[in-house]
């Protein structure tokens, strides 16, 4: 798979042209872990990637969803669109067919505070939980400060990311998890 996936970047580098690979899930074991390992085929294909999305539908439904599982430079926040479309007259041919932006789901929109959290924990390493939850809402515009304090407090229990302070009167500073040195 190397030579394949180096020709493919040397192809797109040579050219300036995106080069798109479609490839598809492989079939669930009941196992739920982390959605790039739903990617089928060798592991390189993901490591090779600038950005991979993961789209997923309900069955029966007309919302898609589409989040990032794996991004190298700009975050891209999740999203869902609404599938809409008209048959012409006593057919079942397809007359207009389109989709359209839609809130997206809970799980969604939870993902979308975290990558926001930790973008801007990136961008301002040692940042105070105040000015962190100013830069989220500054983004995230609908969602409210109780919600993104909530997430933010899960990330740093599942040691996404590292306080430091909050003793003796200090404020606390929140760091990208692997970006803290203690001097």
């Amino acid at each position: 798979m190397i030579p394949v996936m180096s020709n493919l970047r040397r192809l797109a580098e040579d050219s300036g042209a995106a080069v798109v690979v479609i490839h598809h899930q492989r079939k669930g074991n009941g196992i739920k872990g982390r959605a790039g390992d739903t990617l089928r085929g060798h592991s390189c294909i993901e490591a090779a990637l600038d950005l991979a999305l993961l789209v997923e539908r309900e069955e029966a439904s007309d919302r898609v969803s589409v989040k990032s599982t794996k991004t190298r430079d700009v975050d891209v926040l999740p999203f869902s669109a609404e599938w809409t479309y008209e048959h012409k007259p006593a057919s079942s041919e397809l007359a207009t067919a389109r989709f359209f932006g839609a809130e997206p789901e809970q799980d969604d929109r939870l993902e979308s505070i975290r990558l926001t959290i930790s973008t801007c924990i990136k961008a301002s390493p040692g940042v105070n939980q105040r000015k962190l939850v100013e830069a989220v809402k500054a983004k995230l515009q609908k969602e409210g400060v109780n919600k993104i304090r909530q997430q933010l407090a899960e990330m740093v229990d599942a040691g996404e990311v590292k306080t430091v302070g909050g003793k003796a009167g200090q404020k606390i500073a929140y760091w990208p998890n692997n970006d803290y040195v203690d001097f």
